[in-house]
């Protein structure tokens, strides 16, 4: 699709000063439609069990303590359920975000432990 030059946007509404407003709202509709036609379909949320090939495994592997949030734990932050244990995982394993995939962790293998706040950190 080929986007209108602005001095054709200026043409089709009236360039005085009464009609900027209707002329900064078309403005916007117009570059609103062409990213969402130009954002791709986005990934389904579903969780994809894969391996370092390609193959289909039965669980994920955490990156490690390289990575960040690499280990199975509580981590803190506004995207992240603090009451299920998560990490970062290998070979695009698990859940996708646009942080790298991920995936949840036994709550069974991660420790928690009670500040002096009263609150449990890992």
């Amino acid at each position: 699709a080929q986007v209108p030059s602005p001095s054709l946007l200026c043409r089709l509404v009236d360039c005085c000063a009464a009609a900027q407003p209707l002329r900064d709202k078309m403005v916007v509709r117009l570059l609103a439609s062409l990213v969402l036609l130009a954002v791709p379909a986005l990934p389904s949320a579903a969780e994809v069990y894969q391996g370092e090939f390609g193959q289909e495994v039965l669980g994920c592997a955490c990156k490690g303590g390289k990575a960040t949030h690499g280990y199975c734990g509580f981590h803190f932050n506004m995207m992240s359920d603090e009451e299920k244990p998560w990490c970062r995982t290998k070979h695009n394993c698990g859940h996708s975000s646009i942080k790298g995939t991920w995936a949840y962790c036994d709550v069974r293998g991660t420790e928690r432990r009670r500040a002096n706040d009263g609150k449990l950190y890992n």
